[in-house]
């Protein structure tokens, strides 16, 4: 029998869910290379569906994901906001030809023609269909495979709008790794909301604002940081007095470490930061001031051609001084060792 599943009434302007899904047989679905196509493809069934991912970790033979979707608006979608987020799951040609499709109907036959697409949009099941149908078709093809990847249909749970229960649940979701063993720190793992964010994601820590936003009642410039100091407050490592010391009985992060955290108001300091850019010193090509980058670059134009039409990359979310680097490697902006081994992780 399928496990019933709430959702937020009609009448709600927006709801907030928690979903998870397992790999079928719970085999290692997730491998390192698979990742990043998995996150490209829940961002686009996102973008085209109106949702906004809060926060996420994926894990060897499972992920999480906490979402934010909105009530359908009354009004109509504008052209360009129609085919934009057409644009987001179907190639070039593909929205060139429904365009034309879309432009040949008189004005009054139009709103018919466009309803299959947005049936299909603020929409958690259809989000969640879609999204976990388009990496499976990806992931059989890559590896001559076929058959669905998943156990059963994804489980949610509708997040009240108190707003703490929202920042709780976010926490919940990233501390994950820590609960499992992979990591000591939430920071140092990469397929996660928080880690992306840490390693710069500018559509992570947005979203991080997001829950803040809620959780206190109005929007904040140090909203990461406040986050960040939930996050570990929430995920303090609990023990008791036994026979040998103490001893866990939740694994978490270490008192000491949280303290500091929260010490520092959630700020990183200059060695974090670097320490969760690494990629940025290993992969982008040159670093150092702007000038020395834009002077670079014009030395290797040929190299880039005309496509390239802006130069040097800021280091994001950096307060000690302006530093560039020529590539800008926002997705995938850190390397952790954490992720060369991946042990299976059953943490729920």
């Amino acid at each position: 029998m399928r496990t019933r599943r709430y959702k937020a009434p009609p009448e709600a302007e927006v709801a907030y869910y928690h979903c998870m899904s397992r790999a079928v047989n719970r085999e290692w679905l997730f491998k390192a290379e698979d990742h990043g196509k998995f996150l490209e493809v829940f961002r686009s069934q996102a973008a085209f569906a109106g949702i906004r991912i809060l926060t996420f970790c994926l894990l060897s033979n499972h992920f999480h994901i906490l979402l934010e979707v909105p009530k359908r608006p009354v009004n109509r979608l504008t052209e360009e906001e129609l085919f934009q987020r057409l644009g987001a799951v179907y190639s070039p040609n593909r929205v060139t030809e429904l365009r034309r499709q879309w432009t040949k109907l008189p004005g009054k036959k139009r709103p018919k023609w466009e309803e299959p697409y947005l049936m299909r949009m603020w929409d958690l099941s259809q989000f969640m269909k879609e999204s976990k149908q388009r990496f499976t078709q990806w992931y059989n093809r890559k590896r001559g495979m076929d058959g669905s990847r998943w156990r059963s249909r994804f489980t949610s749970v509708l997040v009240g709008l108190d707003g703490h229960a929202l920042a709780t649940m976010a926490a919940y979701i990233d501390l994950n790794p820590v609960r499992a063993g992979i990591v000591k720190d939430p920071k140092d793992y990469r397929w996660s909301g928080y880690g992306q964010a840490m390693g710069g994601n500018r559509e992570a820590r947005e979203a991080f604002g997001r829950v803040m936003e809620m959780a206190e009642g109005h929007g904040r410039g140090d909203a990461f940081e406040a986050y960040r100091m939930w996050l570990y407050q929430s995920g303090v490592q609990q023990g008791v007095e036994g026979p040998v010391g103490r001893e866990p009985v939740r694994k978490g992060i270490s008192p000491e470490r949280v303290k500091e955290v929260v010490a520092n108001k959630g700020k990183l300091t200059l060695g974090e930061f670097l320490m969760c850019r690494v990629r940025h010193m290993s992969e982008g090509a040159i670093f150092g001031t702007k000038g020395f980058v834009d002077r670079m670059l014009g030395r290797h134009r040929e190299v880039f051609g005309s496509r390239r039409k802006t130069d040097a990359r800021r280091l994001r979310f950096l307060e000690s001084g302006e530093y560039y680097t020529l590539k800008d490697i926002r997705r995938t902006p850190w390397e952790m060792s954490a992720e060369a081994t991946s042990p299976p992780a059953t943490t729920g």
